[in-house]
């Protein structure tokens, strides 16, 4: 809660129709897809559906991102996710179309390759262990190829792959015709700050500003007695913060973290009551 030119706001208190109320599907959706984020709105009621089947319901105490888990669907199916406040009203359904992961048919005789645990955004080379006369195949959750492998005999090889950097998971099979074996799933830890947020003034008394950045960042202001949550970047117009007033003129600092925890520079901003100005 804020003071704006002597009004108290609250974003508590303003309903989801009034701002806005449909979800951000933040992971692709393939035919192996267990797990979605999605970003909801306090009061709301998540509903992910495939035609008439209710895949999964999640209700948002707070405005955020959850982890939604669903049953994997067939690839060409179309998924759709919509929020439902307490009281009923729907908000605009987003669709997203099931991308098909492999298009061999898994074999009863190959068995799934034995992946390294930890892989980052930043790695480089991977080992992976798997068998003779095989070709090791690796894809993004968007079904892109990454690499491939033969395996000459059965054994540990690296693989050297340069991962995009909106890659949530990776998915290791084993090839052999038009075979294939069970598949190894990797969730791809990112290890990469934020770049440094773009701070605009918003209103000529510098009570408003505009912070851009990071996709699907959160927006953290310190005032002095340390970091606070102040919103997200949900898209490219950036996140809305309201200043805190209240304390007259202060220098002040703004900041991106990203879901995985990782910290942008700090951008130093100045509140004089009628300017708002880089230092």
């Amino acid at each position: 809660m804020v003071s704006l030119s002597g009004i108290i706001v609250s974003a508590d208190i303003i309903p989801p129709e009034e701002a806005s109320y449909t979800p951000y599907v933040v992971t692709p959706v393939n035919s192996e897809t267990k797990r979605v984020t999605v970003y909801g709105f306090k009061g709301t009621t998540l509903h992910v559906k495939c035609g008439g089947t209710t895949l999964a319901k999640q209700t948002y105490a707070k405005d955020g991102f959850k982890n939604i888990s669903i049953k994997p669907q067939n690839a060409g199916k179309t998924l759709s996710f919509s929020l439902v406040t307490s009281y009923g009203k729907t908000g605009k359904a987003v669709t997203r179309k099931v991308i098909n992961l492999c298009g061999e048919k898994q074999s009863t005789s190959l068995k799934a390759p034995r992946v390294q645990k930890t892989i980052t955004n930043t790695t480089k080379l991977v080992t992976v262990n798997a068998q003779k006369n095989t070709t090791l195949v690796v894809k993004t959750d968007k079904a892109k190829v990454l690499g491939q492998k033969v395996y000459a005999k059965t054994g540990s090889q690296s693989i050297r792959l340069s991962i995009p950097a909106d890659t949530n998971y990776l998915y290791f099979y084993e090839k052999a015709g038009n075979k294939r074996s069970p598949l190894t799933v990797r969730q791809v830890q990112d290890k990469t700050a934020p770049k440094t947020p773009k701070v605009t003034r918003t209103d000529i008394e510098g009570a408003v500003i505009n912070v851009k950045g990071e996709l699907y960042s959160y927006v953290y202001v310190n005032y002095g007695a340390g970091w606070k949550y102040q919103g997200t970047v949900l898209d490219k117009s950036g996140s809305t913060v309201l200043v805190d007033t209240s304390r007259g003129a202060m220098t002040y600092q703004v900041k991106l973290k990203d879901r995985a925890g990782n910290s942008s520079k700090a951008v130093q901003m100045k509140y004089k009551g009628d300017a708002l100005e880089h230092n």
